[in-house]
């Protein structure tokens, strides 16, 4: 017996308009996402990584209905998203919630922290005001605060504390998905792996399921059960961590691997890195996307567009050496 996935991309495309066609100037698009597909299973935490640009929070975006897709194919907990009337998606939403990268400017500086957490459950009219009161107390005990930081507004929290109180607010209203975008990357190093290790803990007591996205591969191994290379728009690689860790298979991947930092010093990781700087996305190359910077590049990389092909159980790449 087969479960149906939590959520289920398929085909999503965001296509946005540059400029204008005033005084005869010819239109130009970009395409921020351009053919992403994967799963979700319910419970798993899939990682989302590549280099600034390359579409990941637009993929998230499009997900939850923040920003309208193109084109494509979205479907949590059997539903279709983009069939879904307003009222209908209203609802849905309670189920979807999201983590933003910056601590700070996801939260009112107008509010104080209890009226910020307890505001999703006040919109969807889920409880009184003690009940609100009581349920943004059990919040804040569970993310690693002191009730008494319900009084406080953010600018007086530290950069910590202010993306615990982002991360309270996504769970007020009990979702079954989490998006975090880029969560701990505007932290102190020092501050990350408290946080990495509350969003795992999470995950684990509340039965979570993450769609996480980051630029640095090294936190999407810590945190995925799965990962999901993405380079200008499209995913290139998708695999379990340890088949991406171990194995992996496009270039591009094999370059972000190495940039992760090895533990043991007496272990030495060949350094490869990408030729020349990420093509702009208003003159994507023909071919594979990422053959001007690939030292195994051929004839067939610069004319023909490589699809995902598969190269281990549950594991694929979309590259022409496969």
């Amino acid at each position: 017996m087969t479960t149906q996935p939590l959520l289920e991309v398929r085909g999503l495309v965001k296509q946005f308009e540059v400029g204008s066609a005033w005084l005869g100037r010819r239109r130009r698009f970009v395409r921020a996402v351009d053919g992403v597909s994967f799963t979700v299973e319910r419970g798993q935490t899939l990682g989302l990584v590549g280099e600034s640009g390359c579409g990941k929070s637009t993929t998230a975006r499009l997900i939850l209905r923040l920003v309208e897709p193109s084109a494509g194919h979205i479907g949590f907990e059997g539903r279709d998203l983009l069939s879904l009337s307003a009222s209908a998606l209203w609802a849905v939403r309670q189920r979807m919630q999201i983590v933003f990268q910056d601590p700070f400017g996801s939260l009112n500086p107008r509010m104080r922290v209890g009226r910020i957490i307890g505001e999703p459950l006040a919109i969807y009219g889920r409880t009184d005001a003690a009940g609100q009161r009581r349920r943004t107390r059990e919040l804040l005990e569970l993310v690693g605060l002191d009730p008494a930081f319900a009084h406080r507004y953010p600018h007086e929290l530290s950069g910590g504390q202010r993306q615990r109180i982002g991360i309270a607010a996504a769970l007020a209203l009990e979702p079954s998905l989490v998006v975090a975008d880029e969560p701990v990357s505007a932290l102190d190093v020092s501050v990350q792996a408290q946080v990495l290790n509350l969003l795992s803990e999470l995950r684990r007591r509340l039965h979570l399921t993450y769609l996480f996205i980051s630029h640095d591969l090294h936190v999407v191994l810590h945190m995925s059960d799965r990962v999901a290379v993405m380079y200008l728009g499209e995913i290139v690689e998708i695999g379990s961590r340890d088949a991406i860790h171990r194995e992996p298979k496009h270039p591009y991947t094999q370059g972000l691997l190495s940039a992760v930092p090895v533990a043991d010093p007496t272990l030495r990781r060949e350094r490869i890195v990408p030729r020349g700087e990420v093509a702009s996305p208003l003159a994507v190359p023909s071919g594979c996307r990422f053959h001007p910077r690939c030292a195994f590049a051929f004839d067939r990389c610069r004319v023909e567009r490589p699809v995902a092909r598969e190269v281990g159980a549950g594991h694929e790449a979309a590259c022409h050496l496969y």
